[in-house]
């Protein structure tokens, strides 16, 4: 059993029998647990290739496939067991429970349903990439698919995430388990589908997987693709109803604007017209005439006196 601290690499050359593997460089995810001083590091056979693993008392830290390999002729009868050696002995739980995962997967992949498997150190990688990981953990279980739309909503982000979940699945550490290879477009296609081994992995999982179901591979994908050219028409119209509300709700103050200026032009009606001859009188015309009023005054006395 290896021990895994923060930024520990991992390098050792052990023999299996006859065979000898190499563990190349490999950086245990076990740095983002709190736990890391108790995490341990496991690799088991598949018919797949070697499977690494990192775990602590907690949960898994990472499922991922180990090394270059091949996928154009898989020999699916092979064993799934630890490889076993006197530094890497078995003793965590959760590598165990993965190790019966693993084995029910590559027998019948359906059940691995009734088989619970724990994670640890979720919160390091950010609540959007936990979400959409543990959407597909959840609601998408071996022998099911679901297109990038479909993802988004159920993760809680809507289906305009379709393109953003992508990333999340990109850095899914938990490969098999966590099968990001079960999300396919929305018009039915594999996602990315070339020539590249991971491509082809994720093409071959999911024809076999379907095997197990009783859809063949091409029904699986048209399932996906009517589904979500019905959730896509019931979005049209709800996006029609919705805009035909706001132009009810723009309409309403031009309705509130037209009377208001029918109430102010009564108002105007109503109120009393003010002469045409009449201006309000400033200050230097109210001097103006007390100035001339005052003159007539004096011009008054004057004849008076003359008088």
């Amino acid at each position: 059993m290896i021990k895994q601290k923060s930024d520990f690499i991992l390098t050792r050359l052990f023999n299996h029998g006859t065979i000898e593997f190499t563990i190349l460089a490999e950086v245990a995810l076990g740095e983002r647990c709190p736990n890391s001083e108790q995490s341990s590091a496991y690799i088991l056979n598949s018919p797949l290739g070697h499977i690494y693993t990192n775990a602590c008392p907690d949960g898994l830290h990472c499922v991922k496939l180990y090394g270059d390999t091949s996928y154009d002729d898989i020999d699916w009868d092979t064993k799934v067991d630890f490889i076993r050696a006197s530094a890497l002995l078995p003793s965590n739980a959760h590598a165990k429970q993965l190790k019966k995962w693993l084995q029910m997967y590559f027998s019948n992949p359906i059940e691995c349903r009734d088989i619970d498997i724990s994670f640890c150190g979720l919160e390091q990688y950010g609540e959007f990439n936990s979400a959409v990981w543990m959407t597909i953990y959840k609601n998408c279980p071996p022998g099911e698919l679901m297109s990038y739309r479909e993802l988004g909503e159920q993760s809680g982000y809507g289906a305009g995430a379709s393109k953003v979940v992508g990333y999340a699945i990109n850095k899914n550490p938990y490969m098999l388990v966590v099968g990001d290879h079960r999300v396919i477009k929305a018009s039915g296609e594999i996602w990315c589908e070339n020539e590249s081994q991971r491509n082809k992995l994720r093409r071959l999982l999911v024809k076999y997987e379907i095997k197990f179901t009783s859809d063949t591979f091409e029904d699986a994908l048209l399932k996906v693709k009517e589904r979500n050219e019905r959730t896509k028409g019931t979005r049209q119209r709800s996006k029609t109803a919705s805009g035909s509300a706001r132009k009810k709700v723009k309409a309403e103050p031009e309705e509130t604007k037209s009377s208001k200026t029918k109430k102010s032009g009564s108002s105007r009606a109503k109120a009393p017209a003010k002469k045409s001859g009449s201006k309000p009188k400033t200050r230097g015309r109210k001097k103006r005439d007390q100035s001339s009023e005052e003159e007539e005054s004096e011009d008054e006395t004057y004849s008076e006196e003359s008088d």
